[in-house]
C-alpha cells in the first residue's frame, strides 16, 4: 500500500503555492482550478484582488486552448469530408479566436453545403416537365453563386416560359455550350423581332443542322429590312454580313430559289454598304467570280475594288494593274468606272480612257516615289499598261478571243494567254508607221512574256534567265535580242566599261529596226564625265560597218575623241590614243573632235622632239621641226631656247662665240627670217666681224 502523501502546511498556502506553480508553467486549466479552490479557503482581501487577475489570465488562456482544440477537430472533420460538423467546430473557434481566415473557412463551407443542397435540387428536377419547377430550382441555385450552365439552363426555361426579353439577357451573360441553346437565343431573338441578332445566335450552330435552312429562309426578309432601317452604313454592312454567312451556311442542296433570291439581295446591299463604307478588303470575298472567262460585270466590279486597295496597299496594285487596264480598254465597261471622276457620255471615250489611265499612273507613281514598289509590279506595270494601248490599235482580221484587248498578266491569270497569242499569231502585220510592234505583242503574250517583263523592270539578269531554253524560234531570238539591246542600253546608261558585246548580241534586232539605235546614239553627246564613254565608245566603233545608220559614224567618231581624251588625261601611251583617233575619222572623217584631238596630239609630239632636239644640242633639227607644226607655242618654244643660246654665246671667246652665233642665225632664219631675234642675231654676227 502506497504511503499517502504528507501535507506540508495549511491548505490554503497549498493551494496558493500550486496555483502559483502551475500559473508560472503556464499550465492554465490547473492553475484556474487550484486558484479557484484557494479562493474559496477565506484569503484576505488583497489575496482576493490578486487571484481574481490571475483567474481572468487563466480564464482567457483556457479559452484560446478550446479554440485551438476546435480548429483542429474541424480541419480534421473536413478532409474527412464531414462538412457540417467541420462548420459547426470552426463557428464555435471563431467565438474564440475571431481570425479571418477561420471567416473563410466558414464561408468556404457554408457555400459548399449550400451548392450540395441546390445540386441535389437540380437532380431532383432535372427531369420535371414544369419550367416554373426547374426555373425555381435554377434560381435557388444561382443564389450560391454563378454558374454559367445553371445560368444557360435557366435562360432555355424562360425561353420555354416565352420570357423572351429576360432570356436573352441571361444568354448574352455567358458563353453557350449547345447548340439547343443557341437556336433558343435564336428563337428568343426572333420572338421579339431582332431577327439580325437571331441569325447571328445561329451562327454558332454546326452547318447542316437538320431544319435550320427552313427557318433561316423564313427570317431572311425580316432581317433583310432590318439591316436596310439600320442607321449608318457600317451597321447595314455587318447587318448584312450576317445575313449572307448564313445563308452560304446552307447547303445548296437544300436552298429554295426564293432563298437564293434573298442571298443575293443581301449580298449586293452588303456589297453597297461596304463600299460606302470604304471597307474594300471585305468586298473581296463576295465579289462573284470572274469565271473562265470572265465574266465582264465581274470584271468592271473586281476592277474598282482592286484600284481602291491599291490605293491603301501597294500589295495589291499588281493585280489591280491588270484589272483597271482591261476593264478600262473594254468601251462597254467604261461606264461602271466613272465612280473614279471620269465621266462617259457625252465625252469622247478615248479622253475618257485616257484619263483613267492616268490616274492609275499616277496611283504606280506615288508608291514607287515612297518606295513602296517592287521592280516587278513596275515591269508589269511599264508592260500592261504599253501592250494593252498596242492591242487598242492594233487591225484585227477575225472573232478576237473573250475580254480582248487585256494585259498580259489579266489573260496569264485567267487562262487567256493561249488564246490570245494564237489570235495574234494569225494577224497581219500592222503598217510600219503605225507604232505597233506585232513580234512584242506575241513576246508579252507567248513563253517569253516573263523575260520581258522582267526586262521592262530594269531587272536584266532575271530576264535573260527567264528566256526558254528549250525553244529557239524567231519568237525566241527576238526576245533575247531585245533584252541584250535593253541590258546594253542599261549598262551604258552607268557607265560599264564592258557593253559592247550586248549591242552585238542585240545586232539583227538593230538591222531589222535601225530606228531603235537611235537611244545609243543619243548617249554619244551626254553630258557626262570621260570615264562614261568607255564602254560606249567600244559598242559604237563594234557596231560601225555592221550597222547602217546615217546617224552611227558621226556619233561613234565623237564617242571615240573623247575616250582618247580621257585615255590622254590618265597618262596612257599616247600611242594607244592616237591609234583610236584614226580609227575614228576612218570612220568619221569630218569629225572635229577627233580630228583636233590627232591634231593636239601631233603638236604634242612634235614639242616632245624638238625638246629632244634641244637636249642634244641640235638647233637646226629643232628648226626643222618647227617648221612642220601649226602650234604657236611650239614656234615660241623654240625662240625661247635660241634666245638663251644667244646669250651663252655672248660669253664665249670670239672663235667659239662666231661659231655659236652662226649656228642660231642658221637656225632663226630657217624658221623666221624676220624675226627679231633673227635680225639681232646678225647685227651680232656683223659687228664681230668688223672688230
Amino acid at each position: 500500500m502506497a504511503k499517502s502523501r504528507k501535507a506540508k502546511g495549511p491548505p490554503l498556502e497549498l493551494a496558493l503555492e500550486r496555483g502559483e506553480k502551475f500559473f508560472q508553467k503556464g499550465n492554465f486549466p490547473l492553475a484556474q482550478r487550484e486558484l479557484e479552490a484557494a479562493l474559496g479557503l477565506g484569503v484576505s482581501e488583497a489575496q482576493a484582488r490578486e487571484i481574481s487577475d490571475k483567474l481572468e489570465v487563466c480564464a482567457r488562456e483556457v479559452a484560446l486552448l478550446e479554440g485551438r482544440e476546435a480548429i483542429k477537430r474541424a480541419r480534421k472533420l473536413e478532409k474527412k469530408g464531414q462538412y457540417r460538423d467541420a462548420l459547426e467546430q470552426f463557428e464555435k473557434a471563431l467565438v474564440i479566436e475571431h481570425e479571418d481566415w477561420i471567416e473563410e473557412r466558414i464561408a468556404a463551407l457554408r457555400l459548399a453545403l449550400s451548392q450540395a443542397e441546390a445540386a441535389d435540387l437540380l437532380d431532383a428536377v432535372a427531369e420535371d416537365e414544369d419550367p416554373q419547377v426547374r426555373l425555381a430550382a435554377y434560381d435557388k441555385a444561382l443564389t450560391t453563386g454563378a454558374d454559367p450552365a445553371v445560368a444557360e439552363q435557366r435562360a432555355n426555361c424562360l425561353v420555354e416560359l416565352e420570357r423572351f426579353d429576360e432570356a436573352i439577357a441571361q444568354y448574352a451573360a455567358a458563353p453557350l455550350s449547345s447548340d439547343l441553346s443557341r437556336y433558343r437565343q435564336g428563337y428568343a431573338c426572333a420572338a421579339v423581332g431582332r431577327y439580325l441578332d437571331a441569325l447571328a445566335a445561329w451562327r454558332g450552330i454546326e452547318a447542316g443542322s437538320q431544319g435550320l435552312a427552313g427557318q433561316v429562309e423564313q427570317l431572311l426578309p425580316f432581317a433583310c429590312r432590318e439591316a436596310e432601317r439600320s442607321a449608318s452604313c457600317a451597321t447595314r454592312a455587318d447587318g448584312y454580313a450576317i445575313i449572307t454567312e448564313m445563308a452560304h451556311r446552307i447547303d445548296p442542296a437544300e436552298k429554295s430559289a426564293r432563298l437564293e433570291a434573298w442571298e443575293a439581295h443581301a449580298t449586293c446591299s452588303q456589297l453597297d454598304a461596304l463600299w460606302e463604307e470604304e471597307r474594300f478588303d471585305e468586298m473581296v470575298p463576295l465579289l462573284p467570280s470572274l469565271g473562265q472567262p470572265p465574266d465582264r460585270a465581274a470584271l468592271a466590279m473586281h476592277a474598282k475594288v482592286s484600284f481602291k486597295r491599291a490605293e491603301r496597299d501597294a500589295e495589291h496594285l499588281e493585280s489591280a494593274v491588270g484589272l483597271w487596264l482591261t476593264a478600262v480598254y473594254d468601251d462597254d465597261l467604261l461606264d461602271a468606272l466613272t465612280v473614279h471622276g471620269a465621266a462617259s457620255a457625252p465625252l469622247d471615250r478615248q479622253a475618257v480612257r485616257d484619263r483613267l489611265v492616268e490616274r492609275l499612273g499616277a496611283l504606280v507613281a506615288g508608291h514607287a516615289k515612297q518606295g513602296r514598289l517592287s521592280p516587278r509590279v513596275q515591269g508589269i506595270w511599264r508592260m500592261d499598261e504599253r501592250i494593252i494601248r498596242q492591242l487598242s490599235g492594233l487591225p484585227v482580221q477575225g472573232v478576237p478571243p473573250a475580254c480582248y484587248p487585256c494585259t498580259p498578266g489579266f489573260a496569264l491569270h485567267h487562262g487567256l494567254a493561249d488564246a490570245i497569242f494564237a489570235f495574234l499569231d494569225a494577224q497581219p502585220s500592222p503598217p510600219p508607221d503605225s507604232g505597233i510592234d506585232l513580234l512584242e505583242l506575241r513576246a508579252c503574250f507567248g513563253a517569253t512574256g516573263e523575260a520581258m517583263m522582267w526586262m521592262e523592270a530594269g531587272e536584266e539578269e532575271r530576264a535573260l534567265a527567264a528566256i526558254p531554253r528549250d525553244i529557239d524560234n524567231d519568237l525566241v531570238r527576238y526576245c533575247r535580242e531585245r533584252i541584250a539591246l535593253a541590258c546594253g542600253m542599261a549598262k551604258a546608261r552607268r557607265g560599264e566599261p564592258q557593253i559592247k558585246r550586248y549591242f552585238l548580241d542585240a545586232l539583227p534586232l538593230l538591222q531589222a529596226e535601225p530606228k531603235r539605235a537611235q537611244e545609243i546614239l543619243g548617249l554619244a553627246y551626254a553630258d557626262k564625265p570621260s570615264a562614261f564613254f568607255e564602254g560606249l565608245a567600244d559598242a559604237l566603233e563594234a557596231l560601225c560597218g555592221r550597222l547602217d545608220h546615217p546617224d552611227l559614224p558621226q556619233a561613234a567618231a565623237h564617242a571615240m575623241g573623247i575616250k582618247a581624251v580621257a585615255m590622254l588625261n590618265r597618262g596612257i601611251n599616247p600611242a594607244i590614243a592616237q591609234k583610236l583617233l584614226e580609227r575614228a575619222l576612218e570612220i568619221f572623217p569630218e569629225s572635229e573632235l577627233a580630228g583636233s584631238t590627232l591634231d593636239a596630239l601631233e603638236e604634242r609630239r612634235i614639242g616632245k622632239d624638238i625638246e629632244k632636239a634641244f637636249k642634244r644640242q641640235n638647233s637646226l633639227r629643232a628648226a626643222k621641226l618647227v617648221l612642220t607644226s601649226n602650234d604657236p607655242g611650239n614656234r615660241d618654244f623654240f625662240f625661247e631656247n635660241m634666245e638663251l643660246w644667244y646669250h651663252q654665246a655672248q660669253q664665249m671667246e670670239r672663235p667659239m662665240r662666231a661659231a655659236l652665233l652662226a649656228e642660231v642665225h642658221e637656225s632663226c632664219r630657217l624658221v623666221d627670217v624676220s624675226h627679231s631675234l633673227t635680225r639681232k642675231v646678225a647685227d651680232a654676227i656683223s659687228e664681230l666681224k668688223s672688230h
